[in-house]
């Protein structure tokens, strides 16, 4: 639980930053932007074509297992809805900001060790970095959608459905912009994996927080720059605290 809190915490902390470092402006206001744009617009969208996608989906009758059959199916489309609109959106603005993101986070790791970081990536090896990881989220998007279809059929269990998926929101949130620094370190897909699974319950709690943040007014704005500045630091805590193991990392 006191992983979780520091997690949530560290997104917190990274919003505060941002709005009292003004040498991070610069660097936060392409994201800043990038997100309110393409929040704005694929949220519309979302709520625009809810009711229609409800309609045209949910079978009309009569009968308590039309009523039941309406029920299990409105369950997996709302989650289906939201959770798309919240990959779309993520998704799109990850991908257009991440270059900008790279930026943030390298200027925001000289600030806090004084000392120049290793060269990011490129811009195409930003972006192409970006839609790997972009494939792999979707790929394991649709596992979790089959099974989300399983349970909305199993009464009791269809009320975890929301929880899988705000779990799995949140590791995919927290390996998207912890991977920022960690790449900038020269660790492999796999090792950033073994670096979440080392740090789970903060990582989850940084994630779940960017994840619940998205529907927050004002503070959605915010997100991508201040997850950026909260993964920075995170990774820079671990680096001082056990410098050692990055470097075993790459051996």
């Amino acid at each position: 639980m006191t992983g979780l809190v520091r997690g949530v915490g560290d997104l917190l902390a990274g919003a505060r930053t941002i709005i009292k470092t003004p040498k991070l402006w610069p660097y936060a206001l392409v994201p800043l932007i990038i997100n309110i744009v393409v929040y704005i617009a694929v949220i519309g969208m979302g709520i625009y074509f809810f009711s229609d996608i409800m309609g045209y989906y949910l079978p009309d009758g009569e009968g308590w297992y039309y009523s039941l059959l309406r029920y299990l199916l409105w369950v997996v489309l709302a989650v289906v809805i939201v959770i798309g609109t919240f990959f779309t959106f993520f998704s799109v603005a990850c991908v257009i900001s991440s270059p900008f993101n790279e930026l943030l986070s390298a200027r925001y790791e000289e600030l806090l060790t004084g000392q120049r970081p290793d060269e990011g990536l490129s811009i195409v090896a930003s972006l192409a970095a970006e839609i790997k990881r972009l494939i792999v989220y979707i790929i394991a998007a649709a596992i979790l959608l089959i099974i989300t279809i399983a349970l909305s059929f199993v009464p009791g269990l269809n009320l975890i459905i929301p929880i899988l998926w705000a779990l799995f929101s949140g590791f995919v949130a927290a390996f998207e912009f912890l991977s920022y620094p960690l790449e900038r370190k020269g660790l492999s897909f796999g090792q950033k994996m073994v670096f979440l699974k080392a740090n789970l319950s903060r990582s989850e709690g940084f994630g779940i927080g960017i994840y619940f943040a998205l529907f927050v007014p004002v503070l959605n704005f915010m997100v991508i720059p201040a997850a950026v500045i909260g993964a920075t630091s995170i990774v820079v805590l671990h680096d001082r605290q056990s410098p050692a193991s990055f470097r075993s990392e790459n051996s």
